[in-house]
């Protein structure tokens, strides 16, 4: 009787094997449709109401003469007890040992290389793309914990963006020294920039008001975000061609009001593994809708795929949340379909250092340094789906939430 049973789980797994397999079929087919021709030759983004998290802080040393991001550093943890457990401050020696639990099929790449770049917005054409950008290059601390300066790559971005029609927008990172007077002048100079660009996003039943996400922004006062962000502040955007529909990040259950105080036009919950804030746990997700459309505030939910960051993080399993083979990412794109949001965010497209990428991931084997030297480490892959699972999938969940 039990060989029985084992024999009827094994002929449902081919079901469910070939199932996926007629699935990614299809999936291939509608692909190949949105990425024959070029930008001319290809209908508009279908799916606005997404948006995906974009980090373009990577560094090769075939494109830019050093690796950045792929060598992270695993960091400390602040308690000495648990720090002295695991390695620390030692960094990974790409290509091949890289600080990250996925392998990235196009190869730990450069930020800077222009084919791939260009793949990545024939990819996001369908989503707004949201980069993550550290500042202003003319000012002083403009670049990210790695050192990376984000503003020097909006050019090229904003160029493979307007080749397929891509939209951006931008996540406005905490660099230091990142205060309201500071931000005003960043908002002023992205539109002096690129607000002209067909790729500079505008939201046409708001206003044609760009985007920007505020990350951290709990960290300035309401009453200095109100200088800005209040129709009657004292150096108020509001009514100004530098007026942007600003969304700040909802961390705690008091996250939306102190966003109401500060005169923000949205909220959005960002973190990927369920139960890490109050606004990344799902069952939370209806209450902030309900609060954010009584208070006239816009609400954005971020779903991930996962999160992994024991690479660099090795004190971190807790907050491990696997894959399922797509399940975990099914059940938050439910759960934030079911909220009502005004919008959806995936974290991420390629915040491989997270493990919360959708982008195409690899099988790889290597010989571990670190943790067990000598002997084999492999990482993380998408098991039986497809390389471009997640990519694909995302849109299907996207489309879906567009026609609600």
């Amino acid at each position: 009787r039990e060989r029985e049973r084992e024999r009827e789980r094994e002929r449902e797994r081919e079901r469910e094997r070939e199932r996926e397999t007629e699935r990614e079929r299809v999936r291939e087919v509608e692909r190949e449709e949105r990425e024959r021709g070029s930008g001319g030759d290809l209908p508009p983004p279908c799916c606005l109401k997404t948006s995906v998290f974009y980090y373009p802080w990577y560094e090769s040393q075939g494109t830019d003469g050093k690796w950045n991001h792929w060598n992270h550093n695993i960091l400390p943890h602040w308690t000495a007890s648990i720090k002295n457990q695991y390695p620390h401050d030692i960094s990974y020696a790409p290509p091949d040992d890289i600080g990250s639990s996925f392998f990235p099929a196009r190869g730990p790449y450069s930020s800077a290389d222009v084919e791939v770049v260009r793949e990545h917005m024939r990819e996001l054409r369908d989503f707004i793309v949201v980069i993550s950008w550290w500042g202003q290059t003319m000012k002083p601390n403009s670049h990210d914990g790695e050192g990376k300066d984000t503003d020097a790559l909006l050019p090229l971005l904003f160029t493979a963006a307007e080749e397929f029609g891509t939209q951006l927008s931008f996540h406005l990172e905490p660099y230091e020294g990142r205060n309201e007077k500071s931000v005003k002048e960043d908002l002023e100079y992205l539109v002096s920039m690129y607000g002209s660009s067909p790729s500079f996003y505008r939201d046409h039943e708001r206003g044609d008001r760009p985007v920007v996400y505020v990350y951290d922004s709990y960290h300035t006062d309401s009453s200095r975000w109100r200088s800005i962000f209040s129709a009657n502040g004292q150096s108020t955007i509001r009514g100004t061609a530098n007026d942007f529909i600003v969304f700040g990040l909802v961390t705690d259950q008091h996250s939306l009001q102190e966003l109401v105080e500060s005169s923000f036009d949205g909220g959005y919950t960002y973190f990927g593994a369920e139960g890490f804030t109050y606004g990344s746990e799902a069952p939370h997700w209806p209450s902030l809708s309900k609060f954010a459309r009584s208070h006239d505030l816009l609400l954005s939910i971020s779903v991930a795929p996962g999160y992994d960051d024991v690479r660099i993080r090795p004190w971190n399993k807790r907050n491990l949340k696997g894959r399922e083979g797509g399940k975990y990412y099914e059940r938050r794109w439910k759960a934030a379909m079911g909220a009502t949001p005004d919008f959806i965010s995936v974290t991420s497209y390629n915040e491989w250092m997270e493990g919360t990428q959708i982008e195409a991931a690899t099988p790889k084997t290597i010989t571990d340094t670190i943790f067990s030297p000598s002997t084999s480490y492999s990482y993380e892959d998408y098991g039986l789906l497809s390389p471009n699972y997640y990519v694909d999938v995302t849109g299907e969940y996207a489309r879906e939430f567009q026609r609600r």
